[in-house]
């Protein structure tokens, strides 16, 4: 594939706010980061690398990233452009201030650097003039009705107690009216819409995705670029546009053939991070990335007819975590947050040697690779299950069993009380079916076994930044919430001892969204249908949910010497009302507080 134009869209100070990057991470580790992507960027494009200028003169971190690869020969050879609407500085400025106002002097923008000192500073590539405009594009696919529909749909999922469904439409086809000559940017367009300052921020990112999406599009359309998909810190699926007239490279790829070559007496990656524009020029020019560019697989080898080939690709050492579900739509849910995932078969005699391997981003802006596995229901099968895991990826050092399960509701108790499709997230598992029966009663034998230290370290990672309001599986949620996954329309229906429907009660921390409760889960190989039974292991063991696996992977981990933790999505009360309206949705928040969870693992 001809990769003449690699477009950037990283250094845009919008994804940044999008995906609340400055409160996640630092501003060193951001800059790391976004740094290696732009050098990766430039050592694979066959012309140019493309960046809008308004991306390069609205960022603190883009301005020096980018200025870091100036050099006179790099810009005599045309190796980065700046794209512009406009023939050249001078009238770009022109236009920023109408679009901007006294924006134009906002910290972060750079605008007045040339403003003030325009004959001192040099830009660090050749300007190039756009025959489209992003502006344009971007107006025409928010006045398609399409453009309006997709919209309006995740904003009325917002304030559907408040606003029409026509409403919202009407208020977005108002939009570049009252827009005037202000950029195409969020947080210009949501004070426009009028729909109340307490949803702002959720219908930022519904409006500041489809910019984004459209904003792309318009330079991949009319560049013929190519873009570097699954970077780190931002979840580019859900702004690259897709279809077989985009092409997406993988940036994991190169980064893990770097990661393993040496240059000049040092890794590569760390070589390319560091140097300047004249040295990462002659690393692009090198027989040893000429070789990592050009390679392609040796054919016409014959593996024994035992090795499945693709098995023969995938290097078991690499997997660390390993996740376990029961149930079929519980692995679906799963695989949905896998990325780049693909179906290995391994030799041996009956069930177990069947697994699903994906990606997932890390902590600290890595990778990790991770096994998936569906087992059947019962303590015992997931027992056996997570054995055949451990033994398949000798090196996975966290299993995490994922899935759906029977709440405990506190009516009469707001901050514990637990609703179809919360999450509890376990601190420990009883298994209540392992007793001493005497002649005084039954005595419960299991002791609550606790996760990994590791594992709760990164689930304290999500309660942090609860407080910055940062809930990255919220947007799983969105994302993933299609056909069969989504949230049911029926109602969530409590009854009390007599079979009488009672209230929830009211509580302020419940936004539309489910809530996480961190606490002791039961397990046991019974399916439990009885509210008496409930209430008395709510009693005896302060549990938020029960299920039938968690005490099988608690065992079959703390033989091996595995860390784990268990993920449920809640579908029911446990009660003689249980049935399967919720169970789907249950799944899908389970996977996707698993996702954020993993993610805040480093790699």
């Amino acid at each position: 594939m001809r990769m003449d134009y690699i477009f950037i869209y990283h250094l845009d100070y919008e994804l940044q706010e999008l995906f609340h990057l400055t409160k996640a991470y630092t501003y060193k580790q951001i800059y790391s980061c976004f740094n290696l992507i732009t050098r990766m960027a430039f050592l694979l494009c066959d012309k140019s690398i493309m960046i809008p200028i308004s991306n390069y003169l609205e960022s603190d971190i883009a301005f020096s990233i980018v200025n870091r690869l100036y050099s006179l020969n790099l810009n005599k050879l045309g190796t980065i452009e700046l794209i512009s609407s406009s023939y050249n500085l001078d009238e770009l400025l022109e236009k920023k201030i109408l679009q901007h106002g006294n924006g134009i002097k906002k910290k972060g923008y750079h605008y007045i650097d040339f403003i003030e000192n325009k004959k001192k500073i040099c830009l660090p590539g050749k300007m190039r003039k756009r025959k489209a405009s992003a502006s344009k594009d971007i107006q025409a696919a928010w006045l398609n009705d399409n453009g309006i529909e997709i919209m309006a749909h995740r904003i009325y999922e917002i304030v559907s107690d408040y606003y029409k469904a026509s409403t919202i439409e009407d208020k977005l086809r108002s939009v570049p009216l009252k827009l005037g000559n202000q950029a195409y940017i969020s947080r210009y367009i949501v004070p426009l819409l009028e729909l109340g300052d307490n949803y702002n921020k959720h219908i930022d990112t519904v409006v500041n995705l489809f910019i984004t999406r459209e904003y792309i599009k318009s330079f991949l359309d009319e560049f013929h670029a190519v873009c570097l998909k699954d970077i780190p810190l931002i979840d580019a699926k859900l702004i690259l546009p897709e279809g077989e007239k985009y092409s997406h490279l993988s940036y994991m790829d190169y980064v893990k053939k770097l990661y393993e070559l040496d240059y000049k007496g040092v890794k590569a990656l760390k070589f390319i991070e560091q140097c300047n524009a004249k040295e990462l020029y002659d690393f692009k020019q090198s027989s040893q990335w000429k070789r990592i560019v050009e390679y392609e697989s040796e054919k016409g080898i014959i593996l024994p007819s035992s090795i499945k080939k693709e098995n023969m690709m995938l290097n078991t050492d690499d997997i660390k975590i390993g996740i376990i579900t029961a149930l079929p739509k519980e692995y679906a849910a799963v695989k949905m947050m896998l990325e780049n995932g693909k179906e290995y078969f391994f030799e041996g005699k009956g069930a177990g040697h069947r697994f699903f391997v994906g990606e997932m981003k890390s902590a600290n802006g890595g990778i990790h690779k991770v096994a998936l596995g569906l087992c059947g229901m019962g303590n015992n099968k997931a027992s056996i299950r997570a054995m055949s895991m451990q033994n398949h990826f000798q090196n996975i050092e966290s299993i995490i069993m994922v899935g759906i399960a029977g709440g405990i509701p506190s009516p009469d108790d707001s901050k514990k009380h637990i609703r179809l499709g919360d999450i509890v997230v376990s601190k420990g598992i009883v298994q209540y079916d392992f007793v001493k029966e005497t002649g005084e009663g039954i005595i419960c034998r299991s002791e609550p076994s606790l996760p990994s230290a590791l594992l709760l370290e990164a689930l304290n990672a999500i309660y942090a930044k609860e407080y910055d309001d940062i809930y990255e599986w919220k947007k799983y949620i969105d994302q993933y919430a299609v056909k069969r996954f989504r949230k049911p329309s029926c109602e969530d229906i409590l009854h009390d001892v007599n079979g009488q429907i009672i209230s929830h009660p009211d509580d302020e921390l419940r936004d539309g969204c489910p809530r996480v409760f961190y606490g002791k889960i039961a397990s046991a190989n019974t399916l439990l249908k009885s509210y008496q039974k409930r209430q008395q292991l709510k009693k005896e063991f302060s549990v938020y949910a029960v299920e039938m696996e968690a005490s099988g992977i608690a065992d079959a981990t703390w033989e091996m010497g595995t860390g784990y933790i268990v993920v449920r999505g809640i579908c029911d009360y446990c009660d003689e009302y249980k049935n399967d309206d919720w169970q789907e949705y249950a799944a899908l928040v389970a996977a996707s507080y698993t996702r954020d969870l993993i993610e805040n693992l480093p790699s």
